[in-house]
C-alpha cells in the first residue's frame, strides 16, 4: 500500500523527468531515453500532467533528431 508522502514524492519525480525531458530535446541522444523512461513512469501511475509534458518533449525529441539526420545527409549540418 502506497502512502499520500509516497505517491506525491513519485508525482514530484514524474514532474520532474518531465520538465528535464522538455530542455534535453535539444540533445536528442540524452532526450529520448529520459522521455522515454519519464513517459512510462508517468503512464504506470496515471500522472496526467507528467504524460502530457513528456509526450511534448518525446515529440520535440524526434523531431530534431530527424531534422539533425536529414541536415547531416545532406551536407547541411555544419
Amino acid at each position: 500500500m502506497q502512502t499520500k508522502a509516497h505517491g506525491l514524492l513519485f508525482a514530484a519525480l514524474v514532474l520532474f523527468a518531465a520538465s528535464v525531458s522538455l530542455i534535453m530535446w535539444l540533445l536528442p541522444i540524452i532526450g529520448l531515453p529520459v522521455s522515454i523512461v519519464a513517459l512510462i513512469l508517468g503512464c504506470k501511475n496515471e500522472y496526467k500532467t507528467g504524460i502530457i509534458l513528456n509526450a511534448i518533449g518525446l515529440v520535440l525529441t524526434i523531431i530534431n533528431a530527424t531534422a539533425g539526420a536529414v541536415l547531416g545527409a545532406q551536407g547541411k549540418l555544419f
